[in-house]
This record gives structure tokens, C-alpha cells and sequence, in this order.
């Protein structure tokens, strides 16, 4: 993929995405599975990084797209892409919503959108956890394990991680 065909891909993603950098994650992973340029680990990767990466999920999924096709530039392209329909989304519209925020047509429309973006996001979490957690029983033990102490017991975070990773550490038996 070239620079302009990265910079076009996420400028459409972009331009047609509500709710948030997740959702924008969804549907570009939707677009770029099955590539033959971009093996399906090397995207699930991608996915899983782009969630864990500081910043907006939108512009990490671009950066760590268009580096994988481009190095820095594709990165900068991608991200340029990512960023400008936004900007002047806001810039058009800003006042407009402002000043009709309390219209009931516009309320359901973004209550649409808040619901749809809710069945993508669950999606992206679904396909995390399902690419995430391994075969056998370590990956779902310790992700529970992780889930009871980190919220169900109120522990410290680091110390349900760690925790998870014990487990995921334990010796495998005899098959």
C-alpha cells in the first residue's frame, strides 16, 4: 500500500467512524483481513499493540498500519488520515451540534450511534480475548484470576497481573 493509499484509507475510515477509536479499530481490521500483504498474525498484533499503546486507539492503529507498509512515512500518512476528517467535522459542525444539542432528532441519532458502537467495541473486545487466550486451561484461569483480584477482591493491579502471569508460568504436565 502506498503513502496516498494510506492516507486515503484512513481518511475514509475515519470520515464515516463514530465512536471512537475503537470502532475505528473494528472496522479497519475488518478492511485489511484477508490481505495478502498483511498476514492475519502480524494484524492481530497490530490490533493487540494499538490497544495497548498510550494515546488515541485511532491514530496507534494508523501509525502501526502505515509503519508496517511504509515505515515512517506510511506511519505519517496513515495518521494524517486519521486525524484530518475529525478536525474538520469539528470545525464544520461544532457550532451546529452546539447550538442543537437539546433537538430530539439529534439525541436519537447519536443514541444510534452510541449503540452501534457499543456492538463494535464488544466485537473488538470478543476477538482480543479470543486471539489472546491460548489453548489449554492456563489462558482462561489466569484471566479470571486477573478479573476476581483485580475487581472482584480490589487488588492492586500490578499484583493481579502478576498473578495472571504465575499461572500462565506454571509448569506443563505429561500429555
Amino acid at each position: 500500500m502506498t503513502c496516498l493509499r494510506l492516507f486515503l484509507f484512513f481518511t475514509r475510515l475515519s470520515a464515516v467512524t463514530f465512536g471512537g477509536g475503537m470502532v475505528l479499530l473494528s472496522m479497519a481490521r475488518e478492511q485489511l483481513r484477508g490481505r495478502e500483504d498483511l498476514p492475519e498474525a502480524t494484524l492481530e498484533g497490530i490490533v493487540q499493540l494499538a490497544g495497548a499503546m498510550p494515546g488515541p486507539i485511532a491514530c496507534s492503529t494508523a501509525y502501526l498500519v502505515g509503519h508496517h507498509y511504509r515505515g515512517f512515512a506510511g506511519a505519517a500518512s496513515a495518521v494524517t488520515g486519521v486525524v484530518v476528517p475529525p478536525f474538520l467535522t469539528i470545525l464544520a459542525a461544532g457550532g451546529w451540534v452546539l447550538r442543537h444539542q437539546g433537538d430530539p432528532a439529534l439525541g436519537a441519532f447519536f443514541s444510534g450511534v452510541l449503540c452501534a458502537s457499543a456492538a463494535l467495541v464488544a466485537r473488538v473486545v470478543w476477538d482480543a480475548c479470543r486471539s489472546s487466550l491460548p489453548g489449554g486451561w492456563r489462558g482462561p484461569v489466569a484471566f479470571a484470576l486477573v478479573l476476581l483480584l483485580a475487581l472482584g477482591l480490589r487488588a492492586h493491579p500490578l499484583a493481579a497481573l502478576l498473578a495472571g502471569v504465575a499461572v500462565g508460568l506454571l509448569p506443563r504436565g505429561r500429555a
